[in-house]
């Protein structure tokens, strides 16, 4: 910065904005439009890996989750299975593995689940013959702040949105339609989340 731009800062009291550090990746260099890139921004969107992200605040789902029970109570699992089934479709859709080695790409799946935030999973059975997959996992975001919620009375599972997910992604990867049901709950008192992914049965 020049001399001349120092006293005109010192003058009128204000200074230049330069590109801050943002947890460590310089603001200037996320607005570029590299596609081989993380993360770009530009004013008003934040894009992650081609798509657009909103950030949704703790609090804003739990109103989110108040709201919906005020209104309609008896389809909040409903609709948040199918929301998180229908992600799982599309997350699938959007992984460039192919389903010949579909341990794998479930594998990278549950991964990338983990670092968006939602929970820490782990498999602990894989069987495609059946097929049969079992998953355990603690600090799920739907089972922690529901009790912040405070729209449920007894104990019981509540990850939704989490076990429809894991159906819609493996029922797109398998090409067969599968189930997702949620065995424990660290909500009602279970030492960690589990869930199992079973065949569809008419």
């Amino acid at each position: 910065m020049s001399n001349n731009e120092l006293a005109r800062q010192a003058a009128t009291g204000r200074r230049s904005r330069q590109p801050r550090e943002r947890d460590g990746i310089d603001v200037a260099a996320r607005t570029s439009t590299n596609t081989d890139s993380l993360a770009t921004e530009q004013k008003g969107v934040l894009e992650l890996r081609g798509g657009r992200v909103i950030v949704m605040t703790e609090r804003a789902y739990i109103l989110l989750l108040q709201v919906m029970y005020e209104h309609a109570p008896h389809v909040l699992k409903y609709a948040f299975y199918d929301m998180g089934y229908r992600a799982g479709i599309d997350m699938r859709a959007a992984l460039a593995e192919r389903a010949d080695d579909p341990e794998r790409v479930f594998e990278g799946f549950v991964e990338q689940y983990t670092q968006a935030g939602y929970g820490n999973l782990e498999i602990t059975h894989f069987d495609l013959a059946a097929p049969e997959v079992r998953l355990s996992g603690t600090d799920l975001f739907e089972a922690g702040l529901a009790p912040k919620a405070g729209i449920y009375r007894t104990p019981r599972v509540v990850d939704h949105y989490s076990r429809g997910m894991l159906a819609g992604f493996m029922s797109e990867l398998l090409k067969r339609e599968v189930v997702c049901e949620e065995v424990a709950c660290q909500f009602r008192g279970d030492p960690r989340c589990e869930f199992v992914i079973l065949p569809f049965q008419e």
